[in-house]
């Protein structure tokens, strides 16, 4: 319990005891500082927190109206009342005015403790009120620090309705300040702005719908707010808002933060993991698709080596009459002519892989092309009784193009219609010109093709069926390659199926030629399809054959012999070099790769001996290579022509005589 502390202004010792008992004896225990002058009365105060000031009016040498202009201006929380003999009427309401609590008279001492006691109480309730005031106004300061230093927007929106009732907007009553910066972009705000009038975004996000319903239920809103530019798939992510909102009143209390950066990160991170995948899963389809094709490239050369294989043990034996004989030079001859086709795919796809295949281009008549292509094919089609038809428009004109891709392209497509075309069946082979470009169509009336197989045809190393008890044969590779050759030539191809077991048709478009009414400048291609070359004689053309392989020389020199030429065969640079101290040849014949240095060194010895000879050697450089760089480097190296491994008898021949035609 506390007392209060009453400082009492008073020069006679009995009033002061009656003043003392009278507020005693009411209750009122309170500590009395009494004082009669202004220096002990300024001192008590300094001294001691008073809480209440009894004074009388006329004392000595200090009077009541001084001293309460003392509180007044010094001390004016603290209650004063007058306590005096005589006091006029006019003299009270001037001590009033002047900021007396009350008076009271010393002859009714009995109203002084009512007005103390209202005094006291007056003075409590102030100072309750002051420490409230105090604690609100440093709570709002606490309040007012926090947000406006938190990183999180904040605001305050107090609901606007029509009149009937229904929300339309809010009003801004406060932001702080990371709210006047994020909003600083669509312009300034203040309080009293309405929120969706000067800030649309609200609208648009849908937040103005979640914050009337946080007013009308209750419910605390937290939500992810996010807001899109663009349409459909070039949709950009603009703004991510993380909004938490309560019921305020009729209003909302908002915070939100800008999560636009981490929203970016977690798409391209989601992005980037799709990629991933597709990725993984495209990585994992190719090494089925390699697996798979490496187990057919095994099956597709095995098939004719086991063919070659048996022949050959069977002519060994030398026990077959001369049909047989003549069959198995064939079937030898077929599985050879297989084999070859089956690594020029691989070749070619392998050029196309690296960007290397080329074309020689020339003016082509593409009915010439299409006519070979069937020529070639016609003992296939014979084969299985096959209707071949064709329907070619006239002066279907040129193309600008390599002939034999070109011609690879037909019989590639021809091949494939011969392939899944049943016995006695039907190919129409049409050929047109339109708009511009002339149109190469192979339909045939065979297995048909499913329709979710189309999209694949073109794709390297694809086959609809690729299980080990496939009926058909190949790698997969050929319409690859037709598709790259004709886009090589500015076309395009296309193929159609109505389904299984109803026929397929490719068609081919290539770029037509326009050519001036002078055609005299244009040099065509031989109507009429290519044939066999005789092959060349060389009687008496003597040869270097430089070939450090045992069985590749053995075969060289065979080859070269039957044609009449005398062949000498060496196994290394040393032995040609010695060779040619004795041997004068005509033309010189060597493998790149020599086991005590290469080719290209050879030549270059060659090259400079050609002093001591009657004229240049000739020479002629054999490589595995399909690098365009090796070719150019042997031809630069002073080799007149290059052949690419395995060389054809006919094609050795004919290098031999090109180069010696002159001798």
């Amino acid at each position: 319990m506390t007392y209060p502390r009453i400082l009492l202004l008073e020069d006679i010792a009995f009033d002061r005891e009656m003043i003392r008992s009278t507020l005693v004896g009411a209750g009122i225990a309170g500590q009395f500082y009494c004082v009669e002058t202004r220096e002990t009365f300024l001192s008590v105060l300094r001294n001691t927190e008073i809480d209440l000031i009894l004074a009388d009016y006329s004392l000595p040498y200090f009077d009541g109206l001084s001293a309460l202009e003392i509180i007044r201006s010094q001390y004016p929380d603290i209650p004063f009342i007058l306590v005096t003999g005589v006091l006029g009427e006019e003299l009270a309401i001037e001590t009033l005015k002047q900021g007396a609590t009350d008076y009271v008279l010393k002859q009714r001492l009995d109203r002084l403790i009512l007005a103390v006691k209202r005094a006291l109480r007056e003075r409590q309730e102030r100072q309750a009120r002051l420490r409230a005031e105090s604690a609100l106004k440093a709570s709002e300061d606490r309040f007012r620090v926090s947000v406006e230093t938190m990183l999180d927007c904040f605001g305050i929106y107090a609901a606007v309705r029509n009149s009937s009732g229904k929300i339309v907007d809010f009003r801004i009553e406060y932001v702080n300040r990371a709210a006047i910066q994020q909003f600083a972009a669509a312009g300034r705000v203040e309080a009293g702005q309405l929120l969706c009038e000067h800030f649309p975004i609200h609208t648009k996000t849908g937040l103005l719908e979640a914050y009337c319903r946080v007013v009308e239920t209750g419910v605390p809103l937290v939500k992810e707010s996010l807001l899109y530019e663009g349409y459909g798939a070039q949709a950009q992510l603009a703004l991510a808002l993380d909004v938490r909102a309560a019921k305020f009143g009729d209003g909302v209390v908002v915070t939100w933060r800008d999560i636009t950066a981490r929203k970016k990160a977690e798409q391209e991170r989601e992005e980037l993991l799709a990629r991933e995948q597709a990725a993984r899963e495209q990585a994992e389809t190719a090494n089925r698709v390699k697996d798979e094709f490496l187990a057919t490239l095994s099956h597709e050369l095995r098939t004719p080596l086991n063919a070659m294989q048996g022949w050959v043990q069977l002519l060994h034996r030398r026990k077959l009459n001369d049909k047989m004989t003549q069959q198995a030079f064939q079937t030898v001859q077929r599985n050879l002519d297989a084999l070859k086709r089956l690594i020029e795919d691989v070749l070619d796809v392998s050029r196309i892989v690296r960007g290397e295949l080329r074309l020689n281009v020339e003016p082509v008549d593409v009915r010439s092309v299409v006519l070979s292509a069937i020529e070639v094919m016609l003992p296939a089609v014979q084969a299985k009784n096959i209707f071949l038809v064709t329907d070619f428009s006239p002066q279907v004109g040129l193309v600008m193009g390599d002939r034999n891709r070109l011609q690879q392209v037909v019989w590639n497509l021809l091949s494939n219609a011969v392939k899944f075309t049943p016995h006695g069946g039907r190919i129409d082979v049409r050929l047109n010109r339109i708009n511009g470009h002339i149109d190469i169509e192979v339909q045939d009336n065979g297995r048909g093709i499913e329709s979710a197989l189309l999209p694949h045809l073109f794709e390297r190393f694809y086959q609809g069926d690729s299980s080990p008890t496939r009926n058909y044969t190949g790698l997969g590779l050929g319409l690859a390659i037709v598709r790259h050759l004709v886009e090589l030539h500015g076309g395009s191809i296309r193929a159609e199926s109505p389904g299984p077991g109803q026929g397929s048709t490719f068609s081919v478009f290539l770029p037509q030629l326009v050519v001036s009414n002078d055609t005299s400048e244009i040099s065509l291609p031989s109507q009429t399809p290519d044939r066999p070359e005789k092959q060349p004689e060389l009687d008496e053309v003597r040869v270097l054959l430089v070939e450090a392989e045992d069985e590749s020389r053995d075969l060289y020199t065979a080859m070269l012999a039957g044609t009449g030429a005398m062949v000498n065969a060496v196994s290394s640079m040393e032995e040609a070099m010695a060779l040619l101290q004795t041997f004068q040849p005509h033309v010189l014949v060597s493998d790149l790769a020599l086991p005590d240095g290469d080719g290209l060194t050879l030549i270059q010895q060659v090259r400079a001996l050609d002093g001591r000879l009657k004229e240049p050697l000739p020479a002629i450089a054999l490589t595995p290579s399909t690098q365009p760089e090796t070719q150019l480097q042997a031809l630069e190296s002073g080799y007149q022509m290059h052949l690419q491994k395995p060389v054809e008898m006919r094609q050795l021949a004919s290098a031999v005589a090109h180069l010696t035609e002159t001798r």
